[in-house]
């Protein structure tokens, strides 16, 4: 029996939930271990590691001759080859039956890509594998000079179309923050054919040695700072977009979920934490949530969620210019 308290039932992209506590994709949900130890532990759905749009490209190439897409992704196919099976879309399906039959939560598939072109069969084929959801991560680098925002905006939406031909899973669409209006590009995303979407997908950043002179990259976990980019976008979006919101990066603790929910978050996802503290961090998580609602008096999470969510007749001033105003004229009230 799972250990996720009673009181903590959600619904996210119509499927329900024990807990609103998700494994993000991540190490933590790549074996079939891995994902029952989360569920056990009270993970409300399990978002298997994500498989790449190059792995499938690598695999769609031993069925069919050199494509356009397959040129487009050449580089990168040829990256993946050297530390992929060329069976990983086939060990990628059999995970998803075989966590499905482990397991009594929401098992959502996941596919990092950049393009809506030849790979996107695979969402047909998770759905015939047993998968409840599809999360779709792109995450795209704007250090393209030549590729315009609208163009940047128009391959989500692209990507997404290309997945609704495929399956009638509901989909989440996982992006980014470099987008040049933010807020209006989001909304554009909340009315394309998904049911959630999930707020951010974590950007790595470089950093270097100076003894050695050489470039590597920072940590790669999260803190509980990061969680702030997401909570802001999430209470200024929550009243005014038309599907569920996932917050994503930077939930370490209770507080850092409850958070979210007060600014109307419908799950969060646990990621650098739950590789941390371990799948049992999600029983200290549960445990912190629903002692907290008992202290306030709630008995469910949707009489509370989105209670702190930005005011939609004054977009953005609580969550952003008024408090830059307390904190340079010394405002601290």
């Amino acid at each position: 029996m799972s250990s996720t308290p009673s009181n903590l039932n959600v619904t996210y992209m119509g499927l329900s939930l024990p807990s609103p506590l998700v494994a993000a994709s991540s190490s933590m949900t790549h074996t079939l271990d891995g994902v029952t130890a989360c569920a056990w532990a009270g993970a409300g759905a399990v978002v298997l590691k994500s498989l790449f749009e190059e792995q499938i490209t690598a695999q769609v190439e031993h069925e069919l001759s050199l494509t356009e897409d397959s040129l487009y992704l050449a580089e990168a196919a040829d990256y993946v080859r050297n530390y992929t099976t060329e069976n990983a879309v086939g060990d990628y399906l059999e995970l998803i039956k075989k966590s499905k039959a482990a397991v009594d939560v929401p098992v959502i598939a996941s596919i990092h890509c950049v393009t809506p072109r030849g790979w996107t069969r695979f969402a047909h084929e998770a759905e015939l594998a047993g998968a409840d959801g599809i999360e779709c991560n792109v995450f795209i680098p704007p250090f393209d000079q030549k590729l315009k925002g609208a163009d940047l905006e128009q391959r989500h939406l692209d990507i997404v179309a290309a997945i609704r031909k495929e399956t009638s899973l509901p989909i989440a669409l996982k992006v980014g923050y470099y987008f040049s209006n933010l807020y209006r590009t989001l909304l554009k995303f909340g009315r394309s054919d998904i049911q959630s979407l999930v707020l951010f997908n974590r950007f790595l950043y470089p950093d270097m040695d100076i003894s050695t002179m050489k470039m590597n990259s920072s940590s790669v976990l999260s803190t509980s700072a990061d969680a702030l980019r997401s909570l802001r976008w999430i209470g200024i979006l929550s009243p005014e977009i038309p599907v569920q919101l996932a917050a994503s990066t930077g939930i370490h603790d209770s507080a850092d979920a409850i958070k979210q929910l007060l600014a109307g978050a419908q799950v969060v996802q646990v990621c650098s934490s739950l590789i941390k503290n371990g799948p049992g961090h999600f029983k200290t998580l549960n445990e912190g949530i629903s002692g907290w609602m008992a202290g306030k008096g709630f008995s469910s999470i949707d009489e509370f969620r989105g209670a702190l969510a930005c005011d939609k007749n004054d977009i953005g001033a609580a969550y952003e210019r008024v408090q830059y105003m307390k904190l340079s004229f010394g405002d601290k009230s």
